[in-house]
């Protein structure tokens, strides 16, 4: 919708920099007798500082316009916040629920890619698996919990996978989502348990190598690490996609707004029933991010965004006024 908004905008822009442009060159500014430093002045101003000042002065309206257009209550705008870092990465307000830059076609090509969703069912059992059904937390909190709360932060192998303090869960989440839960994922070859375990070592250890590069930018924003190994889950990580899902779910056009709302509730009240503040949750929320994803992205665009969020609490995302609990 923005970008459709958008283009009459870019194009009356540079209409009206040609316009200018003539007006000037009747009125002799661009003569032989001026100099090539003004010109050059004249032109860069006309063509490039002008129009990227229309444009980006006309954008902040429009986007204030529709923020407007599509508000939504105040505990509405509560559950969305748990949902800010994504819609921020993704160059969408987080305080309203309708998607001002993604189109249709683009929701579902991205549901389809980075989800393998392609229908209304797949929307709704993802957000009920991040909402309500754990998510990742088996696989994020097993390491969080037993590698790196105990200072065991070396590379993981097959020695050192199955033992009193290992990783029995987070392997039996990796064995369940290859293979399914019961029997099938019980009664597995050698061959494909020795493919299972190569690619839970691996995810591990890059989970392991990218919590030690985000815990830098976390200490870098000015969380202190005593206050990050305090965290008592990772489950922030999927709470916070779910506002993800059902935005894109509906941009897609395969779910209603009212259908995304019970899901944003109930990832909202467990969130706020699992950490103490906004500033503990988005912590939570980056390490989980760090451990259950992996080396795919920027490790400093979350922690980015929450330096922003903790240091500067009345900038553009001023949650002063959304209650955390």
């Amino acid at each position: 919708m923005f970008k459709r908004l958008l283009v009459p905008i870019i194009l009356i822009s540079i209409a009206l920099c040609v316009g200018l442009f003539v007006l000037l060159a009747n009125t002799g500014v661009f003569s032989a007798d001026s100099s090539v430093t003004l010109k050059l002045i004249m032109i860069i101003a006309l063509f490039g500082i002008l129009p990227a000042a229309i444009i980006i002065a006309c954008s902040l309206s429009l986007m204030r316009m529709l923020t407007a257009k599509y508000a939504v209550s105040a505990e509405q705008k509560r559950y969305l916040a748990f949902g800010l870092i994504l819609s921020v990465q993704n160059r969408e307000p987080f305080q309203i629920f309708k998607l001002i830059m993604a189109t249709k076609g683009q929701a579902r090509k991205t549901l389809r890619e980075f989800w393998g969703i392609r229908n209304r069912e797949g929307v709704l059992e993802t957000a009920h698996y991040l909402s309500i059904a754990g998510g990742h937390t088996a696989f994020a909190d097993d390491v969080f919990n037993k590698l790196i709360k105990t200072g065991k932060l070396e590379p993981l192998t097959e020695d050192n996978l199955h033992n009193p303090a290992g990783l029995e869960n987070a392997y039996q989440a990796a064995v369940e989502r290859e293979f399914g839960k019961g029997p099938a994922g019980e009664a597995l070859t050698p061959e494909q348990r020795a493919a299972v375990t190569k690619a839970f070592l691996s995810r591990v250890n890059d989970g392991l190598e990218c919590y030690t590069i985000t815990l830098k930018h976390l200490l870098n924003a000015g969380y202190t690490e005593n206050e990050l190994l305090s965290i008592p889950t990772t489950a922030a990580w999927d709470f916070g996609r779910v506002c993800f899902i059902v935005k894109f779910g509906a941009a897609a056009r395969y779910i209603d707004e009212a259908d995304a709302w019970p899901y944003l509730k109930a990832a909202a009240d467990n969130a706020s029933k699992t950490y103490k503040s906004w500033r503990e949750y988005f912590a939570a929320y980056a390490l989980g991010r760090a451990i259950a994803y992996g080396y795919e992205g920027l490790f400093s665009e979350p922690s980015d965004i929450i330096k922003g969020l903790i240091n500067k609490p009345k900038g553009k995302l001023d949650l002063s006024n959304i209650s955390f609990k």
